[in-house]
C-alpha cells in the first residue's frame, strides 16, 4: 500500500498484518488436535491453513514487501515471547480438555473452578502477546 491510500483501508490491512504475524501455524495444529473427529479437524484445519497462507501472499503482495519487512519491531516481540507463551497455550489446551471432562460429567465445582484458571490463562497469553485477548 502506498502513501497515498485511504487511512482507514490502510488501518484495516495495517491489523491484518498484526494478526497474520502474531499467528503461529504450529499452534493451530496444536489446538486443533482437541478435535477428536480426524475427519472433521482435517478438513476444517486445512482450510485454516489454506486461507492462513494466502492472507499472508495477499497481504505481502499489496504491500510489496514480507510482513516481517513491514514490522520488524513486532516480529522480534514475537521471536522473544514466544518461547514463554508456547507453555501458556499448551496448558490453555489442557485445561480445555479438564473444562470440557467437567461439563461432561456434569462437576459443577470443577466447571467453575477451571472457567476461572481458564480465563487467567487467556488474559495471560494476549499480555504475551500485547492484544486485548
Amino acid at each position: 500500500m502506498r502513501n497515498h491510500a485511504w487511512p482507514p483501508l490502510v488501518y484495516v490491512f495495517g491489523n491484518a498484518v498484526t494478526s497474520v504475524i502474531t499467528a503461529d501455524a504450529s499452534l493451530m495444529r496444536t489446538y486443533a488436535a482437541m478435535v477428536s473427529d480426524r475427519m472433521l479437524r482435517e478438513r476444517h484445519l486445512a482450510t485454516i491453513l489454506a486461507e492462513f497462507t494466502a492472507t499472508r501472499v495477499h497481504l505481502e503482495e499489496l504491500f510489496g514487501e514480507s510482513l516481517e519487512s513491514q514490522r520488524p519491531i513486532l516480529t522480534r516481540s514475537i521471536a522473544l515471547r514466544s518461547a514463554g507463551l508456547r507453555p501458556l497455550h499448551l496448558e490453555q489446551i489442557r485445561l480445555l480438555t479438564e473444562w470440557r471432562l467437567a461439563q461432561q460429567q456434569g462437576d459443577v465445582a470443577a466447571e467453575a473452578e477451571l472457567l476461572h484458571r481458564l480465563l487467567l490463562i487467556v488474559n495471560a497469553i494476549a499480555g504475551g502477546l500485547g492484544t486485548t485477548g
